[in-house]
């Protein structure tokens, strides 16, 4: 979205260093090039990195998985309970936080709308709960608070966190990547850097040099323990890359206050030195799209200038390779049939969990009810129906998210198949570049950037009768009421168990469908990356002087 829009608060001007506009001047030169050679990928990429170059403000993303602490922790930094913080995922919606001098938000609908919220109304675009599915159609939201006085150079972006991690996260969040300035990757320090938070590092340095790990939750921790499990992250980055991110401790606790104090310094000085910081990040990305344009290039020269005979058998391979695409979808496709079968009955299993609580939940709310209720039986139990179904409803809302948030887990394994597929076929690729040309193309897989679940709107059906209604005119209800007042509060496990059961097998149905968009979005990933292939395979003789010329031009760059 927008950084900047009409009486928001506008960050210092600061005139553009040269080094910025020499690489203001690189990305434009690979936008050229990657436009010219049909690398549409690297040309959007170079676009927006560009534009991002431009702006006055550094764009900090706060990730992590769901429960994390990342909304908690941007509270703490505004010192206030802005950011709604509940037991279920957000949707799908990014929301900027930036320093203003009075509290108000924004939301910025996708139709290009804008509407002035209360702070207080902000659970109503941002949660499950208030905004299911993101079916108000919001595109991101926007807080400003004098909170973050002292950071005005900064716009923190609170991310959508799943509990998958970033490898499974929404496809909001994957499209955002291009702007990250800056990110916070924020970790349970109970449950520190696994398999999953190393994977989301990888996927994040490649958009920003700058990345800090925020180890959140300390205070659950003795003295001992927080020391320890900072050394062991600290160890395990160090491990893994040469340039380790910081790794800073995190608190909510009163006796903590310095680890915050830490947090908003380092902050502090990635404001005072933004300048740098976007110079650094425009360089980064110079860098990274520079080497992926030099790899394509040099196939496509290599393919001009090699023997007719080679070229012609990579491009007889390369054909082969997209007849067998078809069969490479239904392979993928089998490779998830027995989860699209189980998932139904996981999803039962799931909804069972939440059968007892939600029952008696129920049934003290029911129990608080029914003594303010009077007259025949007819009107008792329409009382009871017109209170059964938004009761229903308000004790389900947490249910279906839940549920959906269980299924996704169980169905990254079936991405997990698909994408050992994909990586087997790019590596095909690449060995038969390789051969014709000897050239030693690296071809990332695409992303197996599954559709996340969704849950189910309006999950309740509530649909209670009762066959004693029809002689309301021949019972007394003075006699009857005890009897009918019990009847009821024994259909509510009823009523439950079968709302439940509906609200799995519609989930689990979404879930199916998702797994499958999923899927056709990874093959066609695939055939874009055989496109590209393709296309270098393509290039003659007469194109040698344009390619080389712009070869050395994107060395240089790389």
């Amino acid at each position: 979205g927008p950084t900047k829009r009409a009486g928001a608060a506008s960050p210092p001007s600061t005139p553009q260093p040269a080094a910025m506009r020499q690489r203001e001047d690189a990305l434009a030169l690979l936008a050229a090039v990657a436009h010219r050679h049909e690398l549409r990928d690297i040309e959007a990429r170079c676009r927006a990195a560009i534009e991002q170059a431009h702006g006055a403000v550094v764009n900090v993303a706060v990730l992590g998985k769901f429960k994390a602490g990342k909304s908690t922790l941007l509270n703490r930094l505004l010192g206030a309970d802005v950011l709604p913080v509940q037991a279920i995922p957000a949707t799908a919606v990014i929301t900027r936080v930036r320093f203003g001098p009075a509290l108000k938000a924004t939301v910025h609908k996708t139709g290009g709308e804008t509407l002035a919220i209360e702070p207080s109304a902000l659970a109503d675009w941002v949660t499950e709960t208030g905004n299911p599915g993101n079916a108000r159609g919001a595109s991101w939201v926007e807080v400003e608070s004098p909170g973050l006085a002292g950071l005005e150079r900064l716009v923190l972006v609170d991310t959508p966190g799943t509990g998958g991690t970033w490898e499974h996260h929404t496809a909001t969040s994957l499209s955002w990547l291009p702007n990250v300035g800056a990110a916070l990757l924020v970790v349970n320090g109970t449950h520190p850097l696994g398999d999953e938070d190393l994977t989301l590092i990888e996927q994040v340095r490649p958009h920003t040099p700058t990345l800090i790990v925020v180890l959140s939750k300390m205070d659950l921790m003795s003295e001992a323990d927080q020391e320890a499990v900072l050394a062991h992250v600290r160890g395990a980055l160090q491990r893994r890359m040469e340039d380790a991110p910081a790794v800073l401790p995190f608190s909510i606790a009163d006796e903590h206050a310095e680890y915050r104090e830490q947090l908003r310094a380092l902050l502090r000085r990635l404001d005072d030195g933004h300048v740098v910081a976007a110079e650094a990040l425009a360089a980064h990305r110079v860098g990274q799209l520079a080497s992926e344009c030099r790899d394509y290039l040099e196939v496509a020269l290599a393919a001009a200038s090699s023997h007719a005979e080679a070229i012609g058998e990579l491009r007889v391979a390369l054909d082969a390779e997209a007849s067998r695409l078809p069969e490479l979808r239904q392979q993928a496709a089998r490779q998830l049939e027995p989860i699209n079968k189980s998932l139904t009955e996981h999803a039962q299993k799931l909804a069972r969990r939440h059968l007892r609580a939600t029952v008696e939940r129920l049934d003290r709310d029911l129990a608080e009810q029914q003594p303010t209720w009077t007259g025949s039986l007819k009107q008792e139990n329409e009382r009871f129906r017109a209170w059964l179904r938004p009761a229903l409803s308000e004790a389900m809302a947490p249910v279906a998210p839940a549920i959906a948030i269980g299924l996704d887990r169980h169905l990254d394994d079936a991405m997990d198949a698909a994408a050992r597929i994909g990586e087997a076929f790019v590596q095909r690729l690449g060995r038969h570049v390789a051969q014709a040309t000897g050239v030693e193309l690296s071809l990332p897989a695409p992303d197996p950037r599954r559709v996340p679940t969704e849950s189910v709107e309006d999950p309740v059906s509530a649909t209670y009768e009762s066959p004693l209604e029809l002689l309301s005119p021949v019972i007394p209800m003075g006699l009857a009421r005890t009897s009918v007042r019990r009847r009821m509060r024994n259909a509510l496990p009823w009523e439950v168990e079968k709302n439940l059961s509906r609200v799995a097998y519609r989930t689990a149905k979404t879930g199916r469908d998702g797994l499958q968009q999923a899927l056709d979005l990874y093959i066609d990933g695939l055939a874009a990356v055989l496109d590209n292939c393709r296309r270098a395979a393509d290039a003659s003789p007469a194109d040698v002087p344009a390619i080389s010329a712009d070869l050395e031009r994107v060395r240089g760059l790389a």
